[in-house]
């Protein structure tokens, strides 16, 4: 089954019965899960420091997913927490 998820106009090809989509899923979340725990075990960042933070999560749990860039692609040019948590909740819910 080829199924298409379509994010800020773009179109990203995810099969979850790919046994390769399912990998590249499970290792993204697994690196989301360390990436955030870091993240969180720095109290003394700024507020700015922690929303860039957190997008750079997301960036790279989608560059996991589909391929270097497409992080970037999918939450924009600038670093929106906002933006990043609303992609991210769309592609899982799709998944």
């Amino acid at each position: 089954m080829n199924r298409i998820w379509n994010w800020n106009g773009h179109e990203y090809p995810f099969d979850v019965s790919d046994p390769a989509c399912t990998e590249a899923v499970t290792e993204a979340l697994a690196t989301l899960e360390t990436d955030a725990q870091r993240l969180e075990a720095r109290p003394h960042l700024t507020t700015s420091q922690t929303l860039r933070g957190h997008c750079a999560i997301v960036i790279r749990f989608f560059n996991t997913v589909f391929g270097e860039g497409a992080g970037r692609e999918i939450i924009g040019s600038r670093d929106s927490a906002g933006v990043a948590d609303e992609a991210y909740l769309d592609f899982i819910c799709f998944v």
